[in-house]
């Protein structure tokens, strides 16, 4: 029996993860979608925290008005600074992507809560 367990916990694929700078996301853990971009449940390796990571492929922002929308998200993100924001922790660019680590908020996005919630009150 404990052969069978032992074959089968070698044969198992390993993980493919991403990597970009200190930050580790697995594709396959893709917590949201929009038009240009996913975003991941990833970690942070330098202090252990769990983040979400959004990668917006760069190839599908080909429109100026996108471009133009891209960088005033990427400003608003790094001007915020608010309890009530999840904060905006690092922003990186490659030639191919534009990463957006951010804080992981565990009971999911403002969508889901007011689904689940109904009518929000005022903070």
């Amino acid at each position: 029996m404990n052969n069978v367990i032992e074959r089968v916990v070698r044969e198992e694929e390993p993980k493919l993860v991403k990597k970009i700078k200190n930050y580790i996301y697995d594709p396959g853990m893709v917590i949201g979608s929009g038009f240009s971009s996913n975003v991941f449940k990833g970690h942070n390796e330098a202090n252990g925290e769990t983040i979400a990571i959004k990668v917006l492929e760069l190839n599908k922002i080909q429109s100026e008005v996108e471009k133009y929308l891209l960088n005033n998200e990427i400003n608003a993100l790094r001007a915020l600074n608010h309890p009530h924001v999840l904060r905006t922790i690092e922003i990186l660019m490659t030639k191919n992507n534009v990463y957006i680590m951010t804080e992981f908020c565990e009971s999911g996005d403002l969508q889901q809560l007011i689904k689940q919630k109904g009518k929000l009150s005022e903070i």
